[in-house]
């Protein structure tokens, strides 16, 4: 975590100054997605709640999910839709719940194996709930150091992030540079003597970090556990970028008619170790979504 420093204030008062062109072009792209909130219970947690950790609610319809080996997958995230802002795109009920395999690749896999099933996102009607039971699997590389957290949600209108795939084409239309040094120079971030002569070296010794789009980033309207909508933060490429490339893992004629957006955004926390500093995402098409189609999500796991 980097700690504080007289840039952070620095960089925070050029954004919040209207007429800088990040601050105009930041309060133009706004978009709406969910703040998730991770909380240690205080409360024994119902079995519907909305919560991460290793157990999670089955019903007759929808037992524990297990990958294509047989064996149950990791539960990362169960959500219930009637205890999270209201999103006209889903059901005012229900639970959405997110699964991964426990293998070495964290549920992703290189496509040699089409058969590979590592990863699964299901909706459960409400009407199926008050038969829910509680049912818990415990595995040795969980993500979860701490054993389950309560969900909470606050609607959150998001400034665009620098890594989301879709940044640049935006940028560009406003007229706002996306090479870093043109992007950075064009936001003002240079022109003050905190700046000058400040090496990498410098910049890991005083402030903590090494790339400046990072720091900037840490002082945007950046979070990272996100549900539904906004911008997306990655340690690596944003995967969207190569649906439509035949040697990517990623490759998948279905998505290509399709509007991908985020469905679910899981870093690592205090009680989330997702590799180095990683970031877990789930992608639905836009008609996908419209059917309440979760079989076919985009799920991606990247870290530092």
């Amino acid at each position: 975590m980097r700690k504080a420093s007289r840039v952070d204030s620095l960089i925070r008062s050029k954004l919040e100054n209207i007429e800088s062109p990040f601050a105009e072009f930041a309060a133009a792209n706004l978009r709406r997605t969910t703040k998730l909130t991770f909380s240690p219970p205080t409360e024994p947690v119902a079995v519907t709640a909305s919560r991460t950790g290793n157990t999670a609610a089955v019903t007759p319809n929808h037992p524990w999910p297990v990958d294509s080996a047989g064996n149950p997958m990791q539960h990362l995230a169960q959500l219930n839709l009637a205890e999270l802002p209201a999103r006209e795109e889903l059901p005012a009920e229900g639970l959405l719940q997110f699964f991964v395999a426990v293998d070495d690749h964290m549920g992703t896999t290189n496509g040699a194996d089409p058969n590979y099933r590592g990863s699964v996102v299901r909706y459960i009607p409400a009407a199926e709930l008050e038969t829910a039971a509680a049912e818990t699997h415990d595995h040795p590389k969980s993500i979860f150091t701490i054993d389950q957290f309560r969900i909470t949600g606050t609607l959150y209108d998001q400034a665009p992030q620098y890594d989301d795939y879709q940044f640049s084409a935006v940028a560009e239309q406003a007229g706002i540079y996306t090479e870093e040094e043109d992007f950075l120079d064009s936001i003002g971030f240079y022109d003050d003597e905190d700046f000058e002569d400040l090496d990498e070296e410098d910049a890991l010794e005083e402030y903590g970090w090494l790339d400046p789009v990072d720091a900037l980033e840490d002082v945007t309207d950046h979070y990272a556990q996100l549900f539904l909508g906004g911008w997306t933060q990655h340690p690596q490429q944003d995967p969207r970028n190569y649906l439509h490339d035949e040697n990517s893992r990623y490759f998948n004629p279905h998505f290509h008619t399709q509007d991908m957006q985020l469905l679910l955004q899981l870093a690592s926390a205090t009680g989330i170790d997702i590799g180095h500093d990683g970031i877990l995402h789930f992608f639905i098409g836009d008609k996908d979504l419209a059917n309440l189609d979760f079989s076919t999500p985009l799920y991606s796991f990247s870290a530092h």
